[in-house]
């Protein structure tokens, strides 16, 4: 069978190397090649590869457009015409909205299959016109492949009933990272210096307890247009010895295993591979019980870690007062959590897809 993957390999400002579309995108690639199908991996916009992609999987990429943007995303479909016409792929799958909207057109001319994969909050990531766009062309796709239950119940019983939730897999082993009952004062957070991560809520958080809490340090890794927005408020609750802006960095897991706990402040994630891997690692998580839902779809609150409301500082502030006070409990939150290490695997994951891609084909 051949496959074709479309999508943007776009190393994003703020991003730690890639974002979890990305990342996913390739793993993707890689493993359905490992099930003897022909995979073409394709960026629409630009060559920025940081993950490594298998040598049977055949890479294609696109000029990084700069410019116009109607301009750009016409360069960009006669692009992806030109390589489905070339490959006459069984189906196109596309991760994130754009590609599967330049798919669709060529839906018209070849008996293409194509699976749209949405990564995102389907309310919160697009505008009033691109939705429009989006209610008229997605229920003529084939397929749809979506992270939580919540972004499939956003759409239509049409769609629904040709669609599948699958996670995000995890290429975390559970003895690579043994759990630690010892662990040091950090408090760590990972993700884009955005609006959409929301860290201004997690050092405010942060600045309620800390005089309570005078050993624990906050370091939130990544980077991004708030960073001076960031810096400012530090300074501002007069935290510049306690909350450090770290950065990216390609080792990440390092870094935090270990720490004292994790904090997901986001308004709104897809599945969240930071929180995925935090809960691997075995440490205490809280995280934002975000739209469409994936944090709730991995942590059982008060079981394997905590959920607060999203937004509310003095909700996050307890719940971040109640593990740093309570470490026995703590402690078996974090280690409840390592068993995403085991319902998660790549194994598992690779076939829910592998699957589901033959069922389109075939139905």
């Amino acid at each position: 069978m051949k496959i074709i993957i479309l999508g943007f390999l776009r190393s994003r400002k703020g991003a730690l190397s890639f974002g979890g579309a990305e990342k996913s995108m390739i793993m993707l690639a890689n493993n359905l090649e490992k099930f003897g199908h022909e995979v073409h991996l394709v960026s629409l916009l630009g060559n920025h590869i940081v993950y490594p992609i298998n040598k049977n999987v055949k890479y294609h990429y696109s000029k990084d457009y700069k410019g116009n943007k109607i301009v750009t995303h016409l360069k960009i479909m006669k692009n992806t015409k030109k390589i489905v016409c070339e490959y006459s792929p069984d189906v196109v799958i596309s991760f994130w909205l754009h590609p599967a909207l330049y798919t669709f057109v060529l839906k018209h001319n070849k008996d293409i299959k194509v699976i749209y994969a949405e990564r995102n909050d389907p309310e919160l990531e697009y505008g009033f016109i691109i939705k429009k766009i989006r209610n008229y062309i997605l229920p003529k796709l084939d397929g749809f492949v979506f992270q939580t239950k919540g972004a499939k119940k956003y759409f239509s019983k049409k769609i629904q009933k040709r669609s599948i939730v699958i996670h995000n897999p995890l290429y975390i082993k559970y003895e690579t990272y043994p759990f630690k009952n010892e662990k040091d004062t950090r408090i760590i957070s990972v993700g884009r210096l955005s609006n959409q991560k929301n860290h201004k809520l997690l050092i405010n958080a942060f600045s309620i307890i800390a005089q309570e809490f005078p050993d624990y340090t906050l370091e939130i890794y990544g980077e991004g247009v708030l960073e001076l927005e960031l810096k400012l408020l530090i300074k501002e609750k007069k935290l510049e010895n306690r909350v450090k802006l770290m950065g990216t960095t390609k080792e990440i897991l390092r870094k935090i295993y270990g720490t004292s706990m994790f904090v997901l402040p986001s308004l709104y994630e897809g599945m969240p591979n930071a929180l995925m891997e935090a809960m691997a690692l075995g440490i205490p998580c809280i995280s934002a019980d975000c739209p469409p839902g994936g944090p709730k779809e991995l942590i059982n609150n008060g079981e394997n870690g905590l959920l607060f409301q999203v937004g509310n500082v003095r909700d996050l502030a307890d719940k971040m007062k109640y593990l740093l006070i309570n470490q026995n409990k703590a402690n078996e939150m974090g280690k409840k959590a390592k068993n995403i290490c085991n319902t998660h695997t790549t194994d598992n994951i690779f076939q829910l897809w592998n699957d589901y891609i033959l069922n389109i084909i075939n139905g």
